[in-house]
């Protein structure tokens, strides 16, 4: 299972996540077309159509990774993660791997909205909950962080998008799910990601 049974009703992504899947699909457009074509998707060959503004219901992108996670596996959704590094507000102005990992959970909320509402206010601060958080802990002194997540997105991609952000700060850095048999695919409340390099 690759979460739980909740709904988010109320709560959308940015539709911009469209891109980022697409591109993880490479060569295959037709395969990212055929998951996206619920999103009004175009083929790479126009790009341009690609939503780049506007948000897409949460439930119906979660709904996508289940379907590729059920037909490909989670290498795929692993993937997919991956491209998120790709996303401006992963990784916006950290200068090191703790103020990029630091700034995943702000990223998370700045890219969802409920009732309308985004999820973080860059000018007051504020966040809303109901989508879950990252939470980082461990010390650079040591060369070890460990990222938490309860979010409803799977664990594979998540996986891949520590490993990506990881990878692009320190480019030794290993990224493994810490105590795997501890996992929300295994009906956990949340996964852990420990990080060294």
């Amino acid at each position: 299972m690759s979460r739980s049974h909740n709904t988010y009703p109320d709560i959308e992504v940015r539709a911009a996540a469209t891109k980022l899947f697409a591109a993880a699909f490479g060569v295959f457009p037709s395969l990212a077309e055929k998951y996206l074509g619920g999103f009004d998707f175009a083929r790479e060959e126009t790009p341009s159509r690609v939503p780049k503004r506007g948000f897409i219901p949460l439930d119906s992108w979660l709904a996508t990774f289940d379907r590729v996670l059920k037909d490909i596996g989670p290498n795929a959704l692993f993937q997919i993660g991956q491209r998120v590094i790709n996303n401006p507000h992963f990784h916006d102005g950290a200068k090191n791997l703790e103020d990029a990992l630091r700034q995943v959970d702000l990223a998370y909320h700045k890219s969802h909205r409920k009732n309308g509402v985004m999820m973080f206010d860059v000018t007051t601060g504020r966040m809303l909950e109901g989508i879950g958080h990252y939470a980082l802990s461990g010390e650079r002194t040591k060369k070890v962080f460990v990222i938490s997540s309860d979010t409803p997105y799977p664990c594979p991609l998540e996986q891949g998008i520590v490993s990506s952000i990881a990878a692009h700060f320190e480019p030794r850095a290993i990224v493994v799910h810490d105590a795997p048999e501890e996992c929300r695919m295994k009906s956990a409340s949340r996964c852990a990601y420990l990080v060294r390099w």
